[in-house]
């Protein structure tokens, strides 16, 4: 499935006699809004604070922004007027063909498009993270990423205070976004940019090195996913239980997306 970058606004405001002479950030969530100001206090600009803004979107949001899509920026520099934008939107495999998604009758399927590997296209907002910090930025990209995970330690903590306080509608909501956090996490891992110029046994050991780091957050994700599924045995299931089959039919598909099928027939008898 395609990720896409949600909207974000980000306005460096100058001293103005009509303004407050302050910046200002707005994003989809207080903690990645919080990472952005974090960035502008530690004298980086508007481009430095909206790539903080997006990677801590891809961590408390990662069900719509994530390292595995991409997004779209509008760029202006103050300075001198310069307005541009840059295209970050996933691009299809070199390996995709016009008729992937279409079936031996020549009629497009579009679960195809929308689920399964088939689905999924190269990741830009990496890149773009680069374009941004190295053409527009003031601050290294490792200063400005920094600040993802400690939005992510935070929200861990914040999510998991919630699940110990045993109230079933907010415990559920809670595992489910920390086991969505850990699923997230080890897909964006196992799909990042691989670096160029690797010849074919290269590529296969840094892929290897990437299912290594990849492997036990998604370990991690299965075990809170599965013991939110098991509350149905206290006959609790809400839209985050749900949920929570639903991550596990993609995880663990042989186990949990097993659909029951049913034959019609009729008995006659002469």
């Amino acid at each position: 499935m395609r990720i896409l970058l949600p909207l974000l606004l980000l306005i460096t405001v100058t001293a103005q006699a009509a303004g407050p002479g302050k910046n200002a950030v707005a994003s989809a969530h207080p903690l990645a809004t919080d990472a952005g100001m974090e960035i502008l206090a530690k004298g980086g600009n508007a481009y430095d604070a909206a790539i903080a803004v997006a990677a801590a979107l891809a961590v408390v949001e990662p069900y719509s922004a994530g390292m595995g899509g991409g997004g779209f920026w509008l760029l202006h520099r103050e300075s001198d007027g310069l307005q541009t934008f840059v295209d970050a939107r996933e691009t299809a495999p070199d390996a995709a063909i016009p008729t992937m998604y279409q079936d031996r009758d020549g009629k497009v399927v579009r679960d195809w498009a929308l689920n399964g590997p088939s689905a999924a296209g190269i990741p830009g907002q990496a890149a773009a993270f680069v374009h941004l910090a190295d053409n527009y930025g003031k601050l290294p990209l490792k200063t400005s990423l920094a600040a993802k995970t400690d939005v992510m330690k935070k929200a861990l903590a914040d999510y998991q205070a919630v699940a110990d306080i045993g109230v079933a509608e907010y415990a559920t909501a809670a595992n489910y976004k920390i086991g969505e956090m850990y699923r997230v996490l080890a897909r964006d891992l196992i799909a990042s940019e691989r670096p160029k110029g690797l010849d074919e046994l290269e590529l296969e050991e840094y892929t290897m090195l990437l299912e290594d780091k990849a492997f036990p957050y998604e370990d991690q994700a299965i075990d809170i996913l599965i013991a939110n599924t098991n509350l149905v045995t206290d006959d609790i299931y809400d839209q985050w239980v749900k949920k929570s089959f639903s991550a596990l039919a993609e995880l663990i598909p042989g186990r949990y997306a097993k659909f029951e099928q049913v034959e019609s027939y009729v008995d006659i008898i002469y």
